[in-house]
């Protein structure tokens, strides 16, 4: 079976690529009349009992304002499709149904597992994996980056401090308590001070 591939051609009725996409597609699959017109009243029927389902909520977003536009456009284009086909085109048979795979049944132990659950397993269609769209079209080269303007020279560096045996020493805390705890009158701390031992007595008072 060949496959179809179509060019925007507006004399055709194709306006774009993604509508081209797509119309190839279901040509390829043996659309007609009848499959179209059913698929597009199911979906009138479909929006509006969400938008019912999201009225009951409370919900009112841009979306169902979108939706209904969306709506109207569709009851307008079935419409004109009822009006324009041809009779001859809508006498065309829709393509046999590729036959059914048999159901997946549930062991007795599964059974049990999802007893009172509904049947409907958050999967999608058998064999339906995803919709596929068509290919985004290829992005465009980027420009060439302008070159870099040269960096400046770096300042030079500060001379570095003297070493640690040069530096000025710093007298640690315990000699400066030293130095200022032997006074006139207060005993040396080098001699020490034993128990019983009576400090010395301050100049004046011997």
């Amino acid at each position: 079976m060949t496959t179809k591939l179509y060019l925007i051609d507006e004399s055709a009725g194709i306006l774009d690529e993604v509508q081209a996409w797509f119309l190839a597609k279901a040509d390829n699959e043996g659309w007609v009349y009848t499959s179209v017109l059913r698929q597009l009243v199911n979906r009138l029927y479909r929006d509006r009992d969400y938008q019912a389902k999201r009225v009951k909520q409370g919900r009112h977003t841009a979306y169902e304002y979108a939706l209904d536009r969306d709506q109207k456009a569709l009851a307008w284009a079935i419409r004109a499709l009822v009006q324009s086909v041809s009779p001859e085109e809508k006498a065309r048979p829709e393509p046999p149904k590729p036959p059914r795979k048999p159901a997946r049944r549930l062991s007795p132990a599964q059974r049990h597992v999802y007893a009172g659950r509904p049947s409907w397993n958050r999967q999608p269609k058998r064999d339906w994996d995803r919709p596929e769209l068509p290919p985004l079209p290829p992005l465009p080269p980027l420009p060439p980056l302008p070159p870099l303007p040269p960096l400046p020279p770096l300042p030079p560096l500060p001379p570095l401090p003297p070493p640690l045996e040069d530096a000025p020493r710093i007298p640690a805390d315990t000699e400066r308590w030293e130095e200022r705890a032997q006074g006139p009158w207060l005993p040396s701390l080098s001699s020490g001070m034993g128990p019983g031992a009576a400090p010395d007595a301050p100049p004046g008072d011997a």
